[in-house]
């Protein structure tokens, strides 16, 4: 092979190395883009707050005690 068919290929390979590291660095800033979009939108949802009156503990399943429950093992 001669020296001059080799500046070619090495010009081809340089093209697909400089096109993956540029794809590379849009795709983190599109990424980061997205992230802060959606982070700005989770803080305006929160900030608007819910449209009910939340009452404390309503979220927890009753416990035992709080039931008539008797089980196999109850007392």
């Amino acid at each position: 092979m001669e020296a001059g068919a080799l500046v070619p290929i090495a010009l081809c390979i340089g093209a697909i190395i400089v096109a993956a590291i540029a794809y590379s660095i849009v795709t983190k800033l599109r990424e980061r883009a997205d992230q802060r979009r959606e982070e700005e939108a989770w803080r305006a949802y929160r900030s608007q707050g819910s449209p009910r009156p939340q009452t404390p503990g309503v979220h927890r399943a009753p416990r035992r005690s709080d039931t008539a429950y008797r089980g196999k093992h109850s007392r």
